[in-house]
């Protein structure tokens, strides 16, 4: 079945990219496709986002084949050495909403993926950030990480936030009680006067 799956990916990127007169039931037909076979379409899109050439439509792609099932596929390209690729994978990422971007907490922890753009991808989603997994993630991560996701907190902290904010602010990470400060003073509740 692999060799027969590869083809009807092949074939199905191919009239989506390079048969603009192909009838709207084929397009359809063939994104049907695309979806149908994720796991072999998605890796091939992001190897074609490498091209300098390749169609505007293919991030579109991505986007329309983006969930939680191809997550991993599609931010598997965030750790790409080809600028090109790594920029368009998080770029999908930043546009995509059929995902839960909470499964993207765990790649702060791998030292292959750029931070920055990590943090870019959960910035943009971070209102559907769980706040428990965001500052959990504190204790387990480098320096360095540690300190792009205390800004990242900063720009998701809501009210839910406040009780876990307190507590930081008696860690013995100079860094992090700063931030946990900064943050509990937008907040005007009873709790945060009395920290």
């Amino acid at each position: 079945m692999g060799v027969l799956d590869s083809y009807k990916v092949n074939r199905a990127i191919h009239l989506l990219l390079s048969a603009p007169d192909a009838s709207e039931p084929e397009r359809r037909q063939a994104l049907m496709t695309l979806k149908q076979l994720s796991g072999r379409a998605v890796p091939r899109l992001v190897e074609a986002l490498a091209d300098p050439e390749s169609p505007a439509v293919v991030p579109d792609l991505l986007l329309a084949l983006l969930d939680n099932d191809t997550l991993p596929l599609v931010s598997a390209g965030l750790s790409s050495s080809n600028a090109r690729v790594a920029s368009r994978v998080a770029d999908v990422l930043c546009r995509g909403g059929n995902y839960d971007p909470n499964r993207l907490l765990d790649q702060l922890q791998d030292s292959t993926v750029p931070k920055a753009r990590l943090i870019d991808v959960l910035s943009r989603h971070r209102h559907s950030l769980n706040p428990n997994a965001l500052l959990g993630l504190l204790d387990t991560i480098d320096k360095e990480s540690r300190s792009l996701v205390l800004r990242l907190v900063d720009e998701a902290a809501t009210e839910s936030f406040v009780p876990e904010l307190i507590r930081l602010t008696a860690k013995e990470d100079w860094l992090t009680r700063l931030y946990a400060a900064r943050t509990l003073r937008r907040f005007s509740t009873e709790a945060v006067r009395e920290a």
